[in-house]
């Protein structure tokens, strides 16, 4: 089939969802679909992930995010807010987050 993209997809025949690319071949309509689709062509989503420590009586915040070195920061709590809302800004959310005694420690996901 000429015309398919050279990344992976999955080609399924039928009338499914016109929000999918759309090509003819040989009078069969194929929808071609992100290769995260499970059997049923319902959508798989990939997560990168990123954690956000901080030490609150010792006011020190460490942020460690794919692609990027250990960041290092000095704070309380407005600090905490600002970091994790610029990262939420960036597209990131807070997948969980662990507490005990004067540490908390937040795992972040971002969906690409």
């Amino acid at each position: 089939m000429d015309g398919l993209p050279p990344y992976p997809v999955a080609i399924l025949l039928g009338p499914f969802s016109r929000r999918h690319p759309v090509q003819r071949s040989r009078g069969r309509v194929i929808f071609l679909l992100p290769a995260a689709t499970d059997r049923c062509g319902a959508m798989m989503f990939r997560y990168e992930f990123g954690v956000v420590e901080w030490l609150w009586d010792l006011e020190a915040i460490r942020v460690n995010m794919p692609g990027s070195g250990e960041r290092k920061f000095s704070g309380s709590y407005d600090e905490v807010v600002a970091v994790l809302s610029e990262l939420g800004g960036q597209g990131w959310d807070v997948a969980t987050c662990a507490a005990n005694g004067n540490w908390l420690f937040w795992t972040l996901r971002r969906q690409h």
